[in-house]
């Protein structure tokens, strides 16, 4: 039975890469079925990745501490008085830093 079970894992794994060697050859169009295309990795390829995953995953987790920020203010009115003053400040602190910027350009 271990003989036919490992015959069968190699079918699968042979036509697997085959469905790998279809979407490589479509890729990087190539016609000819006989060239075997080869991927190498790149440090660089995946370094950016690597950052852009993290990027996606920073920006999910931002959203989703802004949206539990938004339900905690519909829910509770003193929190909503608490983050519209700090939101008034802000606007007002960015404002005046604007100006002190724009009065430094020539």
């Amino acid at each position: 039975m271990e003989i036919k079970s490992g015959l069968f894992q190699k079918y699968n794994a042979d036509k697997e890469e085959e469905a790998h060697q279809k979407k490589l050859r479509e890729r990087y169009n190539v016609s000819n079925e006989e060239v075997k295309v080869v991927e190498k990795p790149m440090a660089w390829k995946f370094v950016v990745k690597l950052i852009g995953q993290i990027f996606r995953l920073l920006a999910n987790i931002i959203l989703l501490l802004l949206a539990l920020i938004g339900i905690v203010a519909l829910l509770y009115p003193e929190s909503r008085e608490v983050l519209w003053s700090f939101l008034m400040t802000s606007i007002g602190q960015t404002q005046l830093d604007i100006s002190q910027v724009s009065s430094l350009l020539p």
